[in-house]
């Protein structure tokens, strides 16, 4: 790490809270503005610690936290604020076990009284969340981070309080850190990113959490091979073809079919299905896409037959990068071997976090499901079934339409689940 930290002209417009051409003006009009000490003539950068000054002087910074200040000077001019914080978090862990941590400690350079004084105002741990909240927040070069509501709600579908849980694609840890909150007595993860892996390990590590996050490609090399948890959540890579396919076509992880190279999201469904005991539930996120192209729709009809695929929940555009597009949530549940699949049932009851859908046969709390939609005026009745018959879903090679949304509810999240082996049908696709 740089013992002379610089920041660009953009950056000094962000510390003082102004736009980038006051920057320039200063640098017109004030004599005494900092001289560039690197960079290029159409990208300067200055000296951190004369800017504060001279900002300081001219009465143009506002007063910050130790910690934004500690941030500020952790960032500045560095292309991964990652390794930095990993950096940090390295040395805290070895404050409090009272040791000292050399390679951090050469890489924080002249930081170090400011991170022990932050850390002796808020503790090791309090002064790596601090800083963690400043990572985590949007900003250039930073992350695409799952957002905090968005990792509680599919942890709360996922079920994860009082029992275990794997993230194969951990990014910055916030799955991790919602399964935490919510109960969660482990945490494993890996992460492809070495230094976002290091983030979310020392996070757990400094909360005395359980569990570990090891770095690599959970497809390609997984690192925990053979082990199951109660609870998976996943927010995968979308698009990713080069998943490993050449490598992986006979692995034994592909129970419902040899995902295609286009299709390295059912990939992730299986890979997450084979980490989860018999009855554990596992929820990903999901581009829409992955719910209808034709390339692995047997596979989606195997998850269907099998009574591993339990809902699609439909979110919002806006929810989670790329928030151009209306994501899904999938709810998966892996099958008891002994237990035979339960007769499709309709529901249209979204659940919330706290309370998820029942893979047992009732979505509402204390009552059964809601009796299969009527057919549609220009389908042919049906003839009248046995007693013994009950309402089941029509089984198909791809999932339905997404139904237009009721009047009212067009922003609202929608949902379709299954208590069986089919798709939750539409209006028209149940037999009675």
């Amino acid at each position: 790490m740089q013992e002379t930290p610089t920041i660009t002209a953009a950056e000094i417009a962000r510390l003082a809270g102004v736009g980038r051409a006051a920057v320039s003006n200063w640098r017109k009009r004030h004599g005494d503005f900092p001289e560039p000490v690197g960079g290029s003539a159409t990208s300067p950068e200055f000296d951190l610690a004369q800017v504060e000054q001279w900002l300081r002087g001219q009465g143009k910074l506002p007063e910050v936290s130790r910690a934004d200040r500690l941030w500020r000077h952790l960032t500045a001019g560095r292309e991964n604020p990652a390794t930095a914080l990993a950096a940090v978090g390295e040395h805290l862990l070895a404050r409090r076990r009272g040791e000292r941590s050399s390679r951090a400690d050469d890489q924080l350079a002249g930081l170090l009284p400011e991170v022990d004084a932050l850390a002796d105002e808020l503790g090791p741990q309090g002064a790596f969340d601090e800083l963690w909240q400043r990572f985590s927040a949007p900003g250039p070069g930073r992350p695409f981070a799952t957002p905090d509501d968005l990792a509680d709600l599919m942890v709360g579908l996922a079920g994860v309080g009082g029992g275990t849980v794997l993230d194969p694609a951990a990014g910055t840890g916030a799955t991790l850190r919602a399964a935490v909150r919510a109960g969660g007595t482990a945490a494993y993860g890996q992460e492809l990113d070495e230094d976002l892996a290091r983030l979310a390990g020392l996070w757990l590590v400094l909360r005395a959490v359980p569990g570990e996050v090891r770095p690599g490609d959970s497809l390609r090399t997984d690192a925990f091979p053979g082990h199951t948890v109660d609870a998976v959540v996943c927010h995968p890579p979308f698009g990713i073809t080069n998943w490993g396919l050449d490598e992986l076509g006979y692995d034994p992880r592909w129970e419902y079919g040899v995902p295609p190279r286009t299709e390295p999201e059912l990939a992730w469904v299986q890979h997450a299905l084979a980490h989860l005991r018999p009855g554990g539930h596992a929820v990903l996120l999901m581009p829409p896409t992955a719910a209808g192209r034709r390339g692995a729709r047997r596979i989606r009809a195997e998850l269907l037959r099998r009574g591993a695929l339990r809902a699609v929940v439909a979110l919002p555009a806006g929810a989670a990068a790329p928030h151009g597009v209306p994501l899904h949530l999938w709810v998966l549940r892996r099958p008891r071997p002994t237990r035979p699949h339960p007769r499709g049932r309709c529901s249209s009851t979204p659940p919330t976090a706290t309370s998820p859908p029942s893979p047992h046969g009732s979505s509402r709390p204390g009552g059964p499901s809601p009796p299969c939609p009527t057919p549609t005026s220009r389908r042919p009745a049906s003839p009248a079934p046995s007693p013994s018959s009950s309402c089941s879903t029509r089984r198909s090679t791809s999932p339905p339409r997404a139904a237009n949304p009721p009047s009212g509810a067009r922003r609202r999240e929608s949902i379709w689940y299954a208590h069986g082996s089919g798709w939750p049908p539409s209006s028209g696709s149940c037999r009675r």
